[in-house]
């Protein structure tokens, strides 16, 4: 072949290539709409009009702020150091924060622009210096890391630590509240970063989500000293009203003098909010927001712990001198004695992580992020995916049992579950996985797999074996991990998201946020809540308010046996352990022009092909994930990813996995980034 055939052949691979990029990226964008939207939905009337009465109140009925513009180029006139501008992170009154990166040395830093006409008068200006003196000196490991500051003829740009995450707003507005653990986690980093300043004689004077950044380690950094003081040496109390209304302390809005204890007020604000998402004394009027602060009227939910509920009464004490050290804080029976995560995945900032069962309580224990889901099945083989689903009424026992009249209300071991119960989520082994992980992996597969395509994956798998042990999977492994999608219906434009998964399970996503699931015998499901929390119970004990989605469950199940054929020639695995202690849910989905996308919550990637209805699956396993392409014949050939990189694939094949490959970077982006925008 020669060079111009070479040359015009990578030029039309390249097109292709950046046209899928687009495509991707424009339903990725359709999908974050679809996800802020169901976001508003839920959102209290209550909410919305807070927000515009602080919004209102923060501008004093004054024109819009100057905001500043800033070019693509940012240079330092004194060093000559030149700033690629990046995205936009956040914005206030009179300031936009940048991502931004050093041409030199290609390092990053989020860049606090300040528009000069903004801070023209003498004293707004002593602000900004106050301001950049304060926090040049810190150098606490909860505090946002300053690196510098400059200015040009229009703005003031002060380089900071790039923390990726963004702030704990983006994170309560992806996930409306955290659990325990992760309060813990987070509220021990708060409180000893608030510790830090304080030590410091710091006041912060505006603790509140917007102002805890979360890096790329998921550690807290505290920002934004705009209204932080230095305490007065002789003990002299500050008298100026300010802060956040949700967050100001009663001492403030009385004008009694303040000091270091507002910090530690705010901070029972901060905790009260992550637990039960909403701040303590909000309402929809300023006025009655501060009166509640004035009169410490709120209350805290049933569900939030007893040892939560008190250090929050500790915390939000009325009298400041009643308020606990930050140091007793810090010893308090909610940090020592529940279970407190070392660490937590970045997939924290979409969804709830799940833990490994603790044996010891009162010890805190390593956050167990590496734990690969493996399926394990407990059911019967079916012939037929079709016969099954003909069957699938969870009001009524399939045919082919030859029971008495009734639903079956026994689990496959005989063992009675009647009533309904609350799963403890350290029982279950359900964890959101990093599609990042699976796409590193896939490229370095795709970057070494040889010129010259192979069958390595043409051969049919059958029944988990075959001639080479090379070419194959070992049995144990293929039926563990054979997760996939059989059928699938989208009714997100009303009730929400249907799929069959090849363990028999029926799981439906609808608008809402929740999931419901049914287990193939049909007599068993199970609830995750817009809070995550996790509720199992028998066909015989529908809980009334879910009657209607358990009767949607249905309306879809029915639909897909009637209309939908099974998508692939796969077995069905046996199942032979509880498959609701290992539960994966559809995550995201999302149509391309190109494909149908479909992301478990396991880390498992469908993609199918709309023109010719092939598809590619990839299990993620520790050490090899498993490849599965079904041709459009429905015949399913299996490989592992080791193989491919080894031995080669066809044509077909490695063009469904270039694809793929664009698909879990996009959705990686999402998740660390994009998702919480």
């Amino acid at each position: 072949m020669s060079c111009i055939t070479q040359q015009k052949d990578y030029e039309v691979l390249k097109n292709i290539r950046e046209k899928l990029e687009i495509d991707l990226q424009k339903e990725i964008e359709k999908l974050h709409l679809r996800r802020m939207l169901a976001s508003y939905r839920t959102m209290s009337t209550a909410k919305v009009a807070t927000v515009k009465s602080d919004s209102k109140n923060k501008d004093h009925g004054k024109s819009q702020p100057i905001l500043p513009e800033v070019s693509q180029l940012v240079i330092d006139p004194k060093s000559g150091k030149k700033y690629i501008r990046g995205k936009l992170m956040g914005k206030g009154g009179f300031a936009r924060c940048y991502e931004v990166t050093d041409v030199q040395t290609d390092k990053k830093f989020a860049c606090k622009a300040i528009s000069k006409a903004r801070i023209s008068k003498p004293h707004q200006q002593q602000k900004i210096a106050n301001e950049v003196e304060l926090h040049k000196s810190f150098n606490g490991r909860f505090i946002v890391r300053f690196y510098g500051y400059f200015e040009d003829d229009d703005n003031v740009y002060i380089l900071l630590e790039l923390c990726n995450r963004k702030s704990m707003v983006q994170l309560l507005k992806q996930r409306r509240t955290l659990t325990e653990p992760e309060v813990r986690y987070f509220m021990h980093q708060a409180v000893q970063g608030v510790q830090y300043l304080h030590q410091e004689s710091v006041i912060h004077r505006d603790i509140k989500l917007g102002n805890l950044f979360i890096n790329n380690d998921m550690e807290i950094r505290i920002g934004d000293f705009g209204l932080a003081v230095q305490a007065d040496k002789d003990g002299k109390k500050e008298m100026s009203v300010c802060g956040t209304p949700n967050y100001i302390a009663p001492e403030v809005l009385s004008k009694a003098g303040h000091s270091f204890e507002v910090d530690t007020w705010a901070l029972g604000c901060v905790m009260y909010t992550l637990l039960v998402g909403r701040p303590p004394f909000e309402t929809s009027c300023l006025k009655d927001t501060y009166m509640r602060i004035r009169n410490n009227e709120y209350a805290i939910p049933s569900r939030v712990t007893r040892p939560a509920a008190k250090l929050i009464q500790k915390l939000l004490s009325e009298r400041p001198e009643d308020r606990p050290s930050l140091e007793r804080v810090l010893n308090d029976e909610f940090f020592t004695r529940g279970f407190f995560p070392k660490s937590l995945p970045s997939i924290c900032c979409v969804a709830p992580p799940k833990f490994t069962s603790i044996k010891n309580r009162n010890k805190k224990c390593d956050y167990v992020n590496h734990n690969i889901y493996k399926s394990n099945k407990n059911e019967d083989n079916v012939s037929s995916v079709k016969d099954a689903l003909s069957k699938i009424n969870i009001h009524e026992r399939p045919d082919e049992e030859q029971h008495e009249s009734g639903i079956d209300s026994q689990d496959s071991n005989g063992n009675e579950e009647e009533g309904i119960f609350r799963v403890d989520a350290n029982d279950i082994t359900y964890s959101y996985n990093n599609p990042q992980s699976m796409c590193d992996r896939l490229s370095k597969c795709l970057n070494t797999v040889p010129d010259c395509h192979t069958t390595a994956c043409s051969d049919p798998i059958s029944t988990g074996t075959s001639d080479s042990e090379e070419d194959s999977i070992s049995e144990g492994v293929v039926e563990n991990n054979r997760l996939w999608i059989t059928k699938w219906v989208d009714y997100s434009n009303k009730y929400g998201f249907g799929a069959q998964l090849s363990n028999g399970c029926i799981v439906i996503r609808y608008n809402d946020g929740t999931t419901l699931a049914v287990d193939a015998h049909k007599r068993r499901l199970q609830y995750f809540d817009e809070e995550k929390n996790i509720f199992r119970f028998s066909v015989n004990n529908i809980p009334e308010d879910l009657s209607r989605k358990v009767t949607l469950l249905n309306y879809f199940a029915n639909y897909m046996d009637k209309h939908l054929l099974k998508g692939g020639d796969l077995d069905d695995p046996s199942k032979t352990h509880d498959v609701f202690s290992e539960m994966s849910v559809i995550d995201i989905w999302f149509r391309t022009d190109k494909a149908m996308v479909m992301y478990l919550s396991d880390g498992t990637l469908q993609v199918n092909f709309l023109a010719d209805h092939t598809k590619i699956i990839l299990n993620p396993e520790l050490n090899n994930d498993i490849v599965t392409y079904i041709n459009q014949s429905r015949e399913s050939y299996v490989t592992t990813l080791n193989n491919v990189s080894k031995r080669g694939c066809s044509e077909e094949i490695n063009e469904r996995l270039q694809y793929c490959l664009m698909v879990l970077h996009k959705l990686g982006e999402m998740y660390i980034d994009d998702a919480i925008n």
